[in-house]
């Protein structure tokens, strides 16, 4: 598989269906706990605040790049990046996969109100899915959900949680849950659920979709870009100062 390594972490430069194809190739090998994380400018940014973060990245079977920021610093340093395969394209594709296959899926996260109504939309709009089971993302007896999953067994686990809470999560549980496929997806269940609607196409292709969701939720997404995004910019010039090092 294509990886690269910035940053002191991995990335796979491939397409959103290069993805869905090689997850569903080791579902069919009958793989259990593959891990699948997207890396964003936000996410990035975080890498030295939280080193949970860059282990569950590392130890990732996919490291899909995410964000349009790190597209354009990866292909800056010169390498490879066909295209952004974005966290919310690729779950939305491996929910289509799983409605064609009949694929059992649990969702872990966010608000109650939320994931409730995200069920129902992708209930009515994928009725070949099995949804065995969801749960809020405000709980706390996190034994008592890790048994149900485990009971459950199902092929994909998406967890809607914020960082490093899904990263910690997935690391600590995913060879204990029988379960095929685990991937932090963060926000997504906030637009599949109706709570936050994503940008316009032509806002995404601008690398402007951060700029969607701090319009919609000023004090939570505001917050986390005036924190987040000058550290990524630190980031991008380390590595293109040790990159010119190594030339």
């Amino acid at each position: 598989m294509k990886t690269i390594y910035v940053w002191g972490i991995k990335f796979n430069p491939l397409r959103k269906t290069e993805i869905v194809a090689q997850v569903q190739q080791w579902l069919e090998e009958g793989r259990k706990g593959i891990h699948l994380t997207g890396v964003n400018v936000a996410l990035s940014g975080r890498l030295e605040q939280y080193p949970t973060i860059k282990t569950a990245i590392n130890d990732s079977d996919i490291v899909n790049i995410d964000g349009l920021g790190v597209v354009l610093a990866l292909r800056f340093y010169g390498y490879k990046v066909p295209e952004r395969a974005a966290c919310p394209d690729i779950f939305e594709l491996l929910l289509q996969t799983a409605n064609k296959k009949h694929q059992r899926v649990y969702f872990l996260g966010a608000e109650e109100t939320v994931i409730t109504k995200m069920v129902e939309n992708i209930g009515r709009q994928y009725p070949g899915i099995d949804i065995c089971g969801y749960h809020n993302g405000f709980y706390e007896d996190e034994a008592r959900i890790v048994r149900e999953i485990k009971e459950i067994a199902p092929t994909y686990l998406f967890l809607g949680m914020s960082s490093p809470k899904k990263e910690e999560f997935i690391l600590k549980y995913k060879y204990l849950l029988n379960v095929g496929v685990c991937y932090g997806v963060g926000g997504v269940f906030d637009i599949k659920g109706g709570k936050m609607y994503r940008a316009p196409l032509f806002m995404q292709r601008l690398g402007l979709e951060w700029f969607c969701r701090i319009v919609q939720n000023p004090a939570l997404y505001g917050r986390r870009a005036l924190k987040n995004y000058p550290k990524f910019g630190r980031i991008f010039l380390k590595g293109l100062f040790e990159k010119k090092q190594r030339i």
